[in-house]
């Protein structure tokens, strides 16, 4: 489910001069579901080979919001319009990522896959991006149509973005757990009896 809102405010400060004031907001929220290999930051070699090899169907429901702040101010003079932007915005995201069936086979069809049925994965992931807003634009009406006359306006704009658009603050958090029952083929970790937890 996706929900969205905004609010917008304009101040006419003179017939050429205003000011603007804005708010932005949308969420997503929904079940939905991927496909995602075992692997993991810093893994071994081999249980690399075997997650890349071996990708499992899970539940991965949606949750983020974006939230945007601006104001800024308009200037027209002659045939020249000046707009510059200042704000902020966020993104807060979090993940998880669950079994469907427990075990679960792979989605990989070939029969050793049989052999490593998965009986719990929980991950949970969170991130937070901020960044500030700032951009000037302008518009310049440089051959306007006549009156009484079949002439064709021509308009230039341009925009420049004032600060670049990096994540100033992104704090993450990042956990998963899974458990495996048998021993992949030529892996050779463990003695294959029991389960295997990254």
């Amino acid at each position: 489910m996706r929900k969205f809102g905004s609010a917008d405010l304009a101040v006419h400060a003179t017939n050429n001069l205003r000011f603007d004031f804005d708010y932005y907001h949308t969420s997503d929220s929904g079940r939905t579901f991927t496909t995602e290999s075992l692997d993991f930051f810093n893994s071994l070699a081999y249980w690399g080979t075997f997650a890349r090899a071996n990708l499992y169907f899970l539940y991965a429901p949606i949750d983020d919001d974006t939230n945007r702040f601006s104001g800024g101010i308009d200037y027209t003079y002659q045939k020249w319009t000046f707009n510059y932007n200042i704000g902020y915005q966020t993104f807060t995201e979090n993940v998880s990522l669950n079994n469907v069936d427990s075990p679960e086979l792979s989605i990989n069809p070939v029969a050793s896959s049989t052999k490593e049925p998965l009986t719990n994965l929980s991950q949970l992931e969170y991130r937070r991006l901020t960044t500030p807003i700032s951009e000037f634009s302008f518009t310049a009406n440089l051959f306007p149509s006549s009156n009484g006359r079949a002439a064709t306006s021509i308009t230039a704009t341009g925009a420049r973005h004032l600060l670049p658009i990096v994540q100033r603050n992104c704090p993450q958090q990042f956990r998963r757990e899974c458990t495996l029952h048998g021993q992949p083929d030529g892996a050779g970790y463990g003695d294959g009896a029991g389960p295997h937890s990254v």
